[in-house]
């Protein structure tokens, strides 16, 4: 089986992956910030900010490869494998747009990282 994740270790997406699924289970940030007065002193605002660091410690070469396995699990190539190193490309053009913020306000992040696992083989890996 090829090996598609370089940079990024299981132990980084499973740490995504607990923090948006948390993120997820405490409801929309945009619906909750827009009856909060002060986000900044809830735990919505800090388990986003604690997704956002996380991903912002990765590499360059992990974020992409992050990027491009939400990707894999959205579907976005199908079952074509064979496009794996277009979609590193396309998630590198989108390194300059602030990518940890992108990942972290997706709401199902948790659930596409887990399905693109599932898709390139190591869906059993995660906890």
């Amino acid at each position: 089986m090829p090996t598609y994740l370089a940079s990024l270790s299981l132990a980084q997406i499973n740490e995504v992956t607990r923090l948006a699924g948390i993120k997820a289970d405490k409801g929309a940030l945009g619906k909750y910030w827009e009856h909060c007065d002060h986000p900044t002193k809830h735990s919505h605002y800090e388990v986003w900010q604690q997704l956002v660091n996380v991903i912002d410690h990765f590499s360059p070469t992990a974020k992409t490869e992050l990027m491009a396995l939400m990707w894999v699990g959205q579907g976005r190539i199908g079952g074509d494998l064979s496009r794996w190193a277009e979609l590193l490309k396309a998630a590198d053009r989108e390194l300059g747009k602030d990518l940890s913020l992108q990942l972290s306000m997706r709401a199902s992040l948790h659930e596409n990282l887990r399905r693109g696992l599932e898709k390139i083989g190591q869906g059993s890996q995660i906890s």
